[in-house]
């Protein structure tokens, strides 16, 4: 798996291996998530990708964001918060996912660009 999709690449896809490290936490996220013996992180959920439809036609991936939303990983964008996004489109349905259990003050990506 090298991490490409439309011309970005995550930081850290050319490591040749794969952890895997299982979380426990507090349901409630009152309480920061154990990561192994000495780690504590403090839980701030939200969801990464948040949006309505387009008022073009045709599909749209969510990276970049758009004025109708999409990819924002805004960490404050959580319980509590209101959103006010544009309803371009009658009847525009509403998408959201990406969820994140915590995140810093955003994420670190790779861009590469290439000529054919």
């Amino acid at each position: 798996m090298d991490g490409n999709f439309s011309g970005l690449r995550a930081v850290g896809c050319g490591f040749s291996g794969f952890a895997l490290h299982i979380w426990s936490y507090d349901h409630s996220f009152g309480v920061p998530a154990a990561y192994g013996k000495w780690a504590r992180v403090p839980l701030k959920p939200f969801c990464g990708t948040v949006g309505v439809a387009r008022a073009e036609s045709g599909s749209f991936g969510t990276i970049p964001p758009y004025e109708t939303g999409g990819n924002m990983d805004i960490r404050d964008l959580g319980e509590g918060v209101e959103l006010y996004l544009p309803i371009k489109v009658k009847g525009a349905l509403f998408s959201i996912g990406d969820p994140h259990a915590a995140q810093g003050d955003g994420e670190v990506c790779e861009l590469r660009l290439s000529r054919p």
